[in-house]
């Protein structure tokens, strides 16, 4: 079910905004410009570290709440009644429940990291998806999470050992320059990015959209994609994800890295239950390459979620 906003909320979308993605989507514009006004489903996730998903079904029961298991991803629910309640519980306090958009877990399925890997979360605050690795991991292996802001590490900590983990090792560096004398099997870099597609948290937001913003990020990304693609085992992958529609921080990217990097190969994202948007062809006059095609994009008027880009890539042997 989708809940629209008032129709003045649109008002508030920066024209420049508008004016960009006009005719990148065409005829769908309309939709999606529409879309950035609706309230989307909320999402839970089971922590599996510390509770079983037939105790939080057994607690959404007791609650009264509506709820409806995920079809794309395991221990997970949109919640569509109660919601409050459920976020003021003792079992969301206690870290048995984690309360994230489903959009924000794809990366880590994606990445699917397994028992014994050695793992890093590069920019990894404020640690929702750093719980999930850990779940996927079973809490074995070697889990790193980076974060290069201090106060934001903190908080991290405290989520971390909340949430059950205990396989993980906290770093404070900047992810340009991250090391610690290790190569990864697997590394998750959710980067940090102009963050359009979580607009429907709060339309305001929109308001203070720029093109300039954008190039400032996409600079950052460049350096952050190509060294983490560094710190990779011959044979390991990498998964970039963002929460932005601009393909300056999502095409661009993985296009600039498979230009930088011969041995960098992109890999298809499949997801049971949920048919993903392929990314663009093209932009901005320039076309990107067959292999960024393997990417997943989300768009709020498409699937009813929080927009996301997802993009895989393999180091070779």
């Amino acid at each position: 079910m989708v809940i629209r906003v008032s129709p003045n909320a649109q008002g508030l979308i920066a024209k420049s905004f508008l004016k960009k993605f006009e005719p990148i989507l065409g005829k769908e514009s309309k939709t999606f410009f529409e879309s950035l006004t609706w309230f989307l489903p909320k999402t839970i996730r089971v922590n599996t570290l510390k509770a079983s998903e037939q105790s939080i079904v057994r607690f959404l029961q007791n609650s009264n709440s509506k709820f409806e298991k995920i079809e794309f991803l395991d221990h997970a629910f949109f919640v569509s009644s109660n919601f409050e309640v459920i976020s003021k519980s003792l079992e969301h306090e206690l870290g048995l429940i984690q309360i994230m958009s489903a959009s924000a877990m794809i990366p880590v399925i994606a990445l699917d990291p397994k028992v014994n890997e050695t793992v890093l979360d590069l920019t990894a605050a404020p640690g929702n998806k750093t719980i999930m690795l850990a779940q996927f991991m079973g809490n074995q292996g070697l889990l790193i999470a980076n974060e290069s802001d201090e106060v934001r590490l903190k908080r991290m900590r405290i989520h971390l050992l909340k949430n059950g983990v205990t396989n993980c090792l906290l770093t404070h560096q900047d992810g340009i320059q991250f090391d610690v004398g290790l190569k990864f099997d697997k590394i998750l870099l959710d980067a940090p990015c102009s963050s359009d597609g979580e607009i429907n948290k709060t339309i305001n937001q929109l308001k203070d959209w720029s093109q300039e913003k954008v190039i400032k990020f996409q600079e950052l990304q460049k350096q952050l994609m190509v060294h983490a693609f560094d710190l990779l085992k011959p044979g390991g992958e990498l998964v970039y994800s963002t929460c932005t529609f601009s393909p300056e921080e999502n095409e661009d990217i993985v296009q600039f890295l498979l230009d930088s990097k011969k041995d960098a190969h992109t890999v298809s994202i499949k997801l049971k239950g949920l048919k993903g948007t392929l990314p663009l062809e093209q932009y901005n006059g320039k076309r990107y390459s067959f292999e960024v095609r393997n990417c997943l994009r989300i768009w709020p008027y498409k699937h009813n979620l929080e927009g996301f880009f997802v993009g895989k890539i393999k180091k070779s042997e």
